[in-house]
């Protein structure tokens, strides 16, 4: 079988590699809200023609976070949210979502895990998580 993979980046990382991404102070020790905007070809083709139609994406990240935490990825995910928990949201490579659905049944019960053992909640309102291939 043979799977498309789809056209996708993503940063990764690497310690002091934010800044390559976006302007930032590039430390864990600073910590800020954000506000990022990214503009992608429509459908998210990475590569640049000028007739193509462009699409921003808008974030707000209103708790004080360091750019190191901060993590990106385009290409054309399927996506998947979390039935137990709707704040989770997964995203997968193109026909690799039942593979997706299978890997992350049990996410939902690492966070109760997390939560109640530190007796803390996740102190953000959502949670992203992006499978990629690294071989692409």
């Amino acid at each position: 079988m043979v799977v498309d993979k789809g056209v996708h980046m993503f940063t990764y990382g690497h310690q002091n590699s934010s800044r390559l991404w976006f302007p930032c102070v590039d430390s864990f020790a600073g910590t800020c809200t954000w506000k990022l905007e990214f503009t992608v070809d429509e459908g998210n083709d990475l590569a640049y023609t000028p007739d193509m139609r462009r699409k921003t994406y808008h974030y707000s990240l209103n708790i004080p976070t360091c750019a190191p935490n901060i993590s990106l990825a385009v290409g054309p995910f399927e996506i998947f949210v979390d039935p137990y928990m709707h704040e989770v949201t997964h995203f997968s490579l193109p026909n690799l979502l039942p593979l997706l659905k299978v890997t992350t049944r049990y996410m939902h019960e690492t966070f109760e895990f997390y939560e109640e053992t530190l007796s803390n909640r996740y102190p953000y309102s959502c949670y992203k998580q992006v499978f990629v291939d690294e071989n692409s």
